[in-house]
């Protein structure tokens, strides 16, 4: 199974719709939840690939698997709003990055030969930007990727 196949198969597990809807020309995904209904809006039109919109769904999602999903009443002021929300979309995001690039799947693609980062989107189909932010966070986390010893020769 892909992982965007596996992806909306986590989100058929945890009751969370998904529909194609425009949101705005800045905005591709979101999720919401009303009256206990869940949903993550995407805008098909909009994405450009397979791997944006795996990327996308994966974050959408790491909203409701992490508890990121509040509802603005749910804060004290704008101030507490905006630092919560910019923690739970990195809670998301390490989310998305542990579920789609795990530092084994890093490790893969460079027993392989897929050294640079662009390489390793290549073979595990993400794009260039989230492959580094994941490869980040991850050596943030303490990984270090094994790097066969011809690397360092080159």
């Amino acid at each position: 199974m892909n992982k965007l196949d596996m992806l909306y198969e986590i989100a058929a597990e945890i009751d969370v719709h998904i529909h194609d809807f425009k949101i705005s020309e800045d905005k591709k995904a979101l999720c919401i939840e009303h009256d206990g209904y869940k949903a993550i809006a995407i805008d098909d039109k909009a994405i450009k690939s397979h791997a944006e919109e795996k990327e996308l769904l994966a974050h959408e999602l790491g909203c409701y698997e992490t508890g990121g999903l509040r509802p603005l009443t749910a804060f004290q002021n704008e101030f507490h709003y905006r630092n919560s929300k910019l923690y739970y979309a990195a809670k998301a995001n390490q989310w998305s990055y542990d579920t789609l690039l795990s530092p084994e799947d890093i490790q893969t693609a460079i027993d392989k030969g897929h050294f640079y980062v662009y390489d390793i989107a290549e073979y595990c189909n993400n794009t260039f930007e989230f492959v580094d932010k994941a490869m980040k966070y991850h050596k943030s986390c303490g990984i270090a990727f094994d790097y066969p010893e011809e690397y360092y020769l080159n």
